[in-house]
């Protein structure tokens, strides 16, 4: 089970990065909508549980879907936001529950989601979690968008993030042992591929909004800024700079046995 100072405060770490998220955060393309309805027969019928949704993005694109959506986040900043963003979808449902107690009905959703958060989670007690709130042939799919380093832009923005994200590292490390869980475990996996292009303002402001970076006021956040306008200036072309990406799924039935369990503890 892992257990680390950045899981233990994951719901506070947003709080003051919302405006950011918000404003600058990409959201989820909808090739994987179109994947789950070809992979997994997502429907506009399915009740979909969006487990540390956050301020919504992946919970508008099943909602665009026509499903209901419950929207299972701890951290109070983020769960406002989303329930502004998407107020005007009637199929949606806000949730103060987390991923080891989302508060919901056993056996009563069809898909569960989570997007960019997993390794925030206690993972194993989550997974269990998922579980039990799945119907029997219910499907749990996790999502991360993961950056390349296949460009000299792209490697230099990754270094900066190693020298002054406060756990940027640690995170990272924690991401991987999950996905190795995840596959030992019998999950497929699929990459998507993509790509953003962002201004600086856009870059600086996405920058702002990952946790691990410090924030204004920090006495790390203005060096780290002009280290960030120097990557810039030196890579642009005609005022933007692309972040080339993929959308990693990993999906199962976890109720479908398929064969002996592996284990899914391990030390972090």
């Amino acid at each position: 089970m892992v257990h680390s100072n950045a899981v233990e405060n994951s719901t506070q770490r947003f709080s003051t990065r919302v405006a950011n998220y918000v404003k600058y955060r990409p959201g989820y393309s909808s090739v994987l909508i179109d994947f789950l309805k070809a992979e997994c027969h997502l429907a506009p019928r399915c009740l979909v549980a969006d487990v540390g949704s956050g301020t919504g993005q992946l919970a508008e694109r099943f909602l665009k879907n026509g499903n209901r959506v419950y929207g299972i986040e701890p951290n109070q900043e983020m769960r406002e936001a989303a329930e502004f963003l998407l107020k005007r979808y009637s199929r949606f449902r806000s949730v103060a529950g987390s991923a080891e107690s989302t508060t919901l009905v056993s056996s009563s959703v069809d898909f569960v989601a989570v997007g960019r958060a997993l390794h925030w989670f206690d993972f194993e007690t989550a997974l269990s979690e998922f579980s039990r709130i799945l119907k029997p042939e219910g499907w749990l799919v996790i999502v991360w968008l993961k950056r390349k380093t296949t460009s000299p832009f792209l490697s230099g923005y990754e270094q900066l993030l190693l020298t002054y994200g406060i756990d940027h590292k640690e995170k990272k490390q924690r991401q991987a042992d999950m996905e190795g869980l995840l596959l030992a475990n019998g999950y497929q996996r699929r990459a998507l591929q993509g790509s953003w292009t962002f201004d600086f303002d856009g870059l600086r402001g996405q920058t702002l909004s990952y946790s691990v970076c410090p924030e204004i006021g920090h006495p790390s956040c203005g060096p780290m800024l002009g280290e960030l306008y120097a990557l810039f200036q030196k890579y642009q072309e005609r005022g933007r700079v692309s972040i080339d990406y993929e959308t990693l799924i990993y999906y199962k039935q976890p109720r479908v046995t398929s064969g002996p369990a592996v284990s899914l503890l391990f030390e972090g």
